[in-house]
């Protein structure tokens, strides 16, 4: 017994390796990933403890020309209670039946090169009987577990302490299930870092603290986590909640001729966040600090009725079904920082009555310097810096992924626009590309010479060259007026350019006027490539002008039901391109219809940091990302798994995001700016 405190040691043990280590001392000489090194470490800390146990260690040769190493470890089981009369004597019969609030481990290790570790676990309502003769089970699944990580040689402070999911939860004193549930759904993670330059604690940054509870029909989450970093460049705090809740109700009464189901399904999403960061070093020094905070509710509600009646030789059933949905989101952000002062929202409502859908959605956008989108790009960066590693979504509810939300905004927005300028001239819609002329030039006076017309794609500066941003215009143009069929996703509907004479050409070129000039086209596609003379297109004095075949057949798609292949479709090029533009449908067999260019601002944005810097910067991490993905995926090449970390991985999971582009008719977007307040 310990005095005093009257807490009782019911195990001491002490190891002793000679060019042999723990395992966790041997984990941190080998991984240089801080994240990796704690999701590691993490695990060894409820097992470490073991030390009789021979993988428990490692061995811990020296360096050439270094001394040998020697690690020392010391560990010590201490409990609430106990029914042994001496530390030489196990009370057999009384053991089993100690109430023991509180049982826990701790294990100290101090390597010859001062590097030092140490472990913790702790079990609740566990007696030292149930950790003796529970197995593994018992021992390696402690409620919470933690470890300190002292390294000279890497100048490295680490510690962390968290919870266990699969934790053991004893009956000394006996527990209801509700409350042993509960306990096990709470998820605690903290860490603390301080190495060169860099100082951090973060509780769960930015969602792994947390409580999930699950009663009968009801399910509850919460989640939260708060960072506090010092770095040799920046300083930052934040804190983020979040807690979600899900009601479902079915019950139903079958009386034979008649009977009734009903079901009710409600949920409700809440989130906020606070995030400030004063960066003093680098080129983006800098104040900034972002808020947001969202809300999403739906509520479903669905009732059947049916009656049977019974014949001589059949049964008839009448059965009716009325299906009623609500819905609401709403966001709203706010930033100060270098770029201002900013704040912007986003909300919408939907009600869906028997399969039918009506939806309403406005924005509104006081953000004239662009300080929100400024801050969302640190936001992410910060988001990422939690150092117990998770790949759980960071998304508050009501506000989605950074580009998902600017494209939901550019398309509910200016939805209106959008088919006001498509019923008008094309020019109103559609930028026109720049083009680059690559021209080979005949030394003789009398012979062909050869030029092609090349897509800029990119704005450059008239005098310097350099380039300034991606080009707004798409090539080729959106076949709007095109002598082709486009289809409405399978619906029936057609639309077809009528073959009059005078259909504006995709294509124009006006050459000077040189009376002994004469043009040819170079076919590539023929079998035997020749020229043909440039009178087979449409002439109209110095002006050239020609159009794409957007009848040409592009693929061949695979139509399926249920899972079932039902037939194959031609794909012609109109079809194909017609979705490289935001596009609308006036109506559910109206056919898609191309509004304007696809929206670069974005892009031009993020170029510079839209960069798989795993390429050029080759890490041990990023060959073995590389390696699992190709295993997983059985690709011919190796490429990257998906990484949440990754910001180049989150804009590529973005851009692949089937939201697609369409907007319902029901649609409504709304858009204020500063200057209408003006």
């Amino acid at each position: 017994m310990i005095p005093v405190i009257q807490i009782y040691i019911r195990e001491v043990g002490l190891g002793f390796g000679y060019r042999y280590t723990i395992a966790s001392i041997k984990a941190a000489d080998r991984e240089n990933d801080i994240k990796k090194l704690v999701k590691e470490l993490k695990a060894l800390s409820r097992t470490q403890a073991d030390l009789a146990k021979v993988d428990r260690w490692a061995v811990d040769l020296e360096d050439p020309g270094d001394d040998p190493r020697w690690t020392i470890v010391l560990r010590a089981m201490i409990s609430q209670g106990t029914a042994s009369p001496t530390m030489l004597q196990y009370n057999e019969l009384g053991e089993p039946d100690v109430a023991s609030l509180f049982l826990f481990d701790a294990m100290i290790a101090f390597r010859s090169d001062l590097t030092f570790y140490m472990a913790v676990r702790a079990w609740l309502n566990t007696n030292y009987h149930e950790y003796d003769r529970g197995g593994p089970a018992v021992r390696d699944n402690p409620l919470f577990s933690g470890f300190v990580l002292l390294s000279v040689r890497q100048k490295r402070l680490l510690a962390h302490v968290s919870s266990n999911p699969t934790a053991f939860i004893g009956d000394h004193p006996p527990l209801p299930g509700i409350v042993k549930a509960a306990i096990r759904g709470v998820r605690f993670s903290s860490t603390f870092l301080i190495q060169p330059g860099l100082l951090q604690m973060d509780l769960g940054w930015p969602n792994n603290m947390g409580w999930d509870l699950t009663i009968g029909p009801l399910s509850v989450q919460c989640l939260g986590g708060m960072i506090f970093r010092v770095s040799s460049e920046d300083f930052v705090i934040g804190i983020s909640y979040m807690a979600r809740g899900r009601l479902e109700i079915r019950a139903g009464l079958d009386l034979g001729l008649i009977g009734v189901w009903v079901e009710v399904i409600a949920e409700i999403a809440f989130g906020t966040r606070l995030i400030a960061r004063l960066k003093y070093g680098g080129s983006d020094k800098g104040f900034e600090v972002y808020s947001a905070i969202g809300l999403e509710f739906m509520i479903s509600i669905k009732f059947t009725v049916w009656i049977k009646i019974p014949l001589i030789f059949t049964t008839i059933k009448i059965s009716f079904s009325f299906e009623f949905a609500i819905g609401f989101t709403a966001g709203l952000e706010a930033a100060i920082g270098s770029h201002g002062v900013g704040i912007r929202g986003r909300g919408s409502l939907f009600i869906a009555v028997m399969g039918h859908r009506f939806q309403v959605s406005a924005n509104f956008s006081l953000d004239t310097g662009g300080a929100v989108d400024h801050a969302l790009s640190v936001v992410q960066e910060i988001l990422n810096m939690g150092l117990d590693a998770s790949d759980a979504s960071t998304d508050l509810p009501g506000l989605g992924p950074e580009h998902t939300r600017e494209l939901r905004s550019l398309r509910a927005a200016s939805i209106k626009r959008l088919v006001a300028r498509a019923r008008a001239v094309d020019g109103q819609v559609f930028h026109i590309p720049g083009y680059t002329v690559f021209v080979i030039r005949n030394p003789q006076p009398d012979g062909w010479s050869c030029f092609t017309l090349i897509p800029r794609g990119e704005i450059t500066d008239a005098v310097t060259g350099e380039t300034q941003g991606i080009e707004q215009g798409f090539l080729p143009p959106p076949p709007l007026a095109a002598a082709a069929t486009l289809n409405n996703h399978g619906k029936g509907a057609r639309r077809k350019r009528s073959a009059a004479v005078g259909t504006p050409a995709d294509f124009e070129l006006t050459l000077p006027a040189f009376a002994s000039t004469h043009l040819r086209h170079y076919d590539p596609l023929a079998i035997d490539p020749v020229t043909r003379a440039i009178g087979t297109w449409v002439d109209c004095g110095n002006t050239v002008s020609w159009s794409a075949d957007w009848n040409a057949m592009v693929a061949n798609s695979t139509e399926y039901k249920n899972g079932a292949v039902t037939g194959n479709r031609a794909v012609t090029l109109a079809q194909y391109l017609v979705h490289a533009y935001l596009t609308v449908k006036e109506s559910e067999t109206a056919p898609v219809t191309p509004v304007s260019d696809p929206d670069v601002s974005m892009f031009n944005r993020m170029r510079a940091a839209e960069e798989d810097a795993r390429v050029h910067n080759p890490t041990e991490s990023a060959f073995e990302s590389a390696v699992r993905g190709a295993v997983e995926q059985f690709a011919g090449s190796p490429f990257f798994k998906f990484d949440p970390d990754n910001a180049y991985d989150q804009t590529l999971r973005v851009a692949f995001d089937n939201m697609g582009t369409e907007v319902s008719i029901w649609s409504l977007g709304v858009t204020f700016d500063a200057d209408s307040f003006g």
